[in-house]
C-alpha cells in the first residue's frame, strides 16, 4: 500500500514539476530559473550526489524514482521554451511540420553537431574577409547574444567551394547584427550575387532585434543572383528581395514557406551542381 502511494505521489509530483516551465514560459527570468533548477538536478544525479542530498533532507521516499521528474523537467522545459518562441513570433507548428518535415528537422540537429563547429571556425565573425571588387556576398543576419548565429551558417562551406572551383568569383561572408549593415552590403554595386541566411519572412529579414523590410531596398543596384535561405512565410501579396532588385536575366532561389538548416545544406549541394538554374 505504501509503495503504491509513493508511486502515485512521485508520478503526480513529477507531472507537476514537468508543467512548471510551461506555466511560466512568458516570464523569461522565472523560466530560466526553473530550467536551471532542472539542469542542476540532472548534474547532481549524474554525479551521484542527488540521493545523498535527498537523504539528508529526508526526501528519499518521495523522490524514489527521480529520473522521471528530472527528464520531464528538462525536456518539457526546453519544449516549453520552443513553444514560447513560436508564440512570440506567431509561428504555427503545423505549418513548420508541413513545410519542413520531421525528417529534415531531425537531420538539422545532426547537421548542427556535424558541421557547425567547422563552419564557425572557417567563416565565423573573426574570419570575415571583405572584398572590394566584384564578388558574391553571403549575409548572415544574427540577433544579439553569444548564440545569435547558432546553426545559421549551414551550407556556407559548400557555397565557398562552389565559388572557388566553379565560378572563380571572390566570395565573402558578412556577419551582420544591424539592418544598416545589411543595407550597406546589398547597396554595394560590387556585390553581384547575394545569399541571405538568418530568420525572416518572404518580404523581410530579422536582424539584430530589428526587422528589415525588403521594400526599403527597392532602389539598390540590380543583382545577378538572390538567394533567400531564411524562412519565407507570409508570401501573399508581398514582394521578395528578388522581386525588387533581381536583373531580368538573373537567377534566384526563393521558396515560400518555412525552412531549416538541413534543407539549406541539401538545396545548396543540389543546385551547386546545376549552376543555380532554379525554376521559379
Amino acid at each position: 500500500m505504501n509503495d503504491l502511494l509513493t508511486q502515485n505521489l512521485t508520478s503526480t509530483l513529477g507531472f507537476g514539476v514537468c508543467l512548471l516551465p510551461l506555466l511560466f514560459y512568458k516570464n523569461k527570468p522565472l523560466f530560466s530559473f526553473l530550467l536551471a533548477c532542472g539542469l542542476s538536478l540532472i548534474i547532481f544525479n549524474v554525479l551521484g550526489l542527488l540521493n545523498v542530498v535527498l537523504a539528508f533532507l529526508n526526501l528519499s521516499a518521495i523522490f524514489s524514482t527521480p529520473n522521471l521528474i528530472l527528464s520531464g523537467f528538462l525536456f518539457l522545459g526546453i519544449f516549453g521554451r520552443i513553444i514560447s518562441s513560436m508564440m512570440v513570433y506567431r509561428i504555427e507548428i503545423y505549418k513548420i511540420v508541413r513545410d519542413v518535415g520531421i525528417r529534415n528537422i531531425t537531420y538539422s540537429v545532426r547537421d548542427f553537431f556535424k558541421f557547425n563547429k567547422m563552419i564557425e571556425l572557417k567563416f565565423g565573425e573573426n574570419h570575415q574577409i571583405e572584398q572590394f571588387g566584384p564578388h558574391s556576398a553571403a549575409i548572415v543576419a544574427v540577433k544579439p547574444g553569444p548564440n545569435g548565429r547558432s546553426g545559421l551558417l549551414g551550407g556556407i562551406d559548400l557555397l565557398e567551394t562552389y565559388h572557388r572551383e566553379q565560378l572563380h568569383l571572390p566570395f565573402s561572408v558578412y556577419i551582420c547584427d544591424t539592418k544598416e549593415r545589411v543595407k550597406e552590403i546589398i547597396c554595394d554595386k560590387n556585390v553581384e550575387k547575394i545569399w541571405i541566411f538568418g530568420h525572416g519572412t518572404y518580404y523581410g529579414l530579422n536582424v539584430g532585434g530589428d526587422f528589415l523590410g525588403y521594400i526599403e531596398l527597392k532602389d539598390a543596384p540590380k543583382k545577378d543572383f538572390i538567394g533567400q535561405f531564411h524562412c519565407c512565410a507570409d508570401a501573399d501579396c508581398r514582394v521578395s528581395l528578388a522581386d525588387l532588385i533581381l536583373k531580368p536575366e538573373g537567377k534566384k532561389f526563393v521558396k515560400e514557406g518555412y525552412r531549416c538548416v538541413h534543407q539549406n545544406r541539401k538545396d545548396i549541394e543540389y543546385w551547386n551542381t546545376l549552376d543555380w538554374n532554379c525554376p521559379d
